[in-house]
């Protein structure tokens, strides 16, 4: 049962109110990831162009977190930043799925900002840096989060589908923690500053949970922009082959079984009228 402010009980901490305020973004979002997921798994190339969309996120923010290292409230999370840090892992794994060629294409893309969604994502933050950065605590806490925690099933399903070895960290970099750390006792210790260590007013709570909202609107949107490279095209076709040539074959058989009793009912029928016919 969620607690509320409103109870008798413990007021709410800053994570459960801003997962709460999240509930149903993180719903709609968690749809829009299994939907694009069942596509992008069956092409490396395609899963290291879904990887290098969000390494771009990751280094803006953790850059963000080292310049305010000295900021109050931002200040706090800059002790674990070695430990939550995703740029690293992002880079190994585009180093791992995709060619020199298709990164250098890719880098080319974003520096010349024609992935709308990613150069507005890249704005935003740019933005509350300047203006607002404590509502940077809201993306460090639903980004970190989702790699801590569900990204840890993610991880499981890339190993599976890319035929990727259990003793090694090829290929899913980004989910992997440094020194071998749990990723539980990272969030953890991620949670813990965020509840306890940070010093906020009431007003400050509220808008870092209704900033949750934007938090999922700029991920939904960078989701959606991985479609119509040639290797989305090219997993699309393959994918679409794996599915019609089956319906295709089933489709044949149904055509010919109808035939087939067509023609049986037909030899039937008449097969009855010649007994029937009179000398």
């Amino acid at each position: 049962m969620i607690r509320t402010a409103a109870d008798h009980q413990q007021p709410l901490t800053l994570t459960e109110r801003m997962r709460s305020a999240t509930t149903a973004d993180h719903d709609k979002s968690n749809k829009l990831v299994n939907l694009k997921l069942g596509l992008v798994l069956t092409s490396p190339s395609l899963y290291g162009e879904a990887v290098a969309l969000f390494a771009p996120v990751f280094a803006k923010m953790e850059n963000i977190i080292e310049q305010h290292k000295d900021h109050p409230q931002i200040g706090k999370i800059y002790p674990i930043l070695d430990l939550i840090r995703r740029t690293p892992g992002c880079e190994a794994d585009m180093e791992y799925f995709l060619t020199t060629d298709r990164r250098i294409e890719l880098e080319v893309l974003q520096k010349d900002k024609s992935i709308s969604a990613l150069d507005e994502y890249l704005r935003y933050l740019d933005k509350i840096s300047k203006e607002d950065p404590i509502l940077m605590l809201a993306f460090v806490y639903h980004q970190y989060a989702g790699v801590l925690a569900g990204g840890q099933l993610i991880k499981a399903m890339v190993r599976k589908a890319m035929g990727l070895s259990k003793d090694t960290n090829e290929g899913v970099e980004i989910f992997c923690m440094k020194d071998d750390v749990a990723a539980k006792d990272v969030m953890a210790r991620l949670r813990r500053i965020l509840n306890e260590d940070i010093d906020l007013s009431e007003g400050e709570c509220k808008r870092l949970a209704d900033e949750g909202a934007t938090v999922f609107q700029l991920n939904d949107q960078l989701i959606r922009s991985i479609s119509g490279t040639n290797a989305w095209v090219e997993a699309s076709n393959a994918c679409l082959k794996r599915i019609l040539l089956p319906l295709v074959g089933i489709g044949i058989f149904i055509a010919a079984y109808s035939a087939w009793l067509v023609f049986v009912k037909y030899e039937f029928v008449h097969a009855n009228e010649f007994d029937h016919e009179g000398p």
